[in-house]
């Protein structure tokens, strides 16, 4: 699916899914009342686009110096990263599919790492899939909770590693 690398806008259906979204999150309260610490995105616009939208949290742009950093006032941090880029044409293919869990695996990793308790993560659907070990991928401005424990050091073995889901951790499409 090449176009999903391409770093455009949300179609016109998915701006009105992210403000049905937004609203429906907004009149909950969700980001508060969750105790949502840490927002983390994938630096494709329309991640970006949607945890502002739904979240009222995304990153200052590294190439648009009019872009600053938006956040709720009861987060304490928004990142993005390219871990939690789409998955890549080429890793579509079993031979660079290697790649992706890796990249997948290095996310978890770092997450682990994070002092946040609760996270929001902005990202895309078929990565999501591939890390959750899920049949189908989300549909687009689902919200999903997944308890999540940080997966021990990784050893080098011919063996699948199972990988525990983190606790306290939002996954947001």
């Amino acid at each position: 699916n090449v176009s999903a690398q391409v770093d455009s806008d949300v179609s016109d259906v998915g701006e009105k899914q992210i403000v049905h979204m937004g609203e429906k999150l907004s009149e909950e309260n969700f980001v508060e009342s969750s105790g949502v610490e840490l927002v983390i995105h994938s630096p494709l616009l329309r991640a970006r686009q949607t945890s502002l939208g739904m979240l009222g949290c995304m990153t200052a742009s590294s190439t648009d110096d009019s872009i600053e950093e938006k956040r709720a006032a009861s987060v304490s941090r928004v990142a993005e990263t390219a871990l939690l880029l789409e998955k890549k044409p080429a890793e579509w293919t079993p031979m660079y599919f290697g790649q992706f869990k890796q990249r997948i695996s290095d996310f978890e990793a770092w997450l682990g790492n994070q002092p946040e308790e609760t996270i929001a993560i902005v990202g895309h659907s078929q990565y999501f899939k591939a890390m959750l070990g899920l049949p189908d991928k989300f549909g687009n401005c689902e919200v999903w909770k997944v308890d999540f424990s940080a997966p021990p050091p990784r050893e080098e073995t011919s063996e699948e590693t199972m990988i525990e889901i983190p606790s306290g951790c939002w996954l947001n499409l």
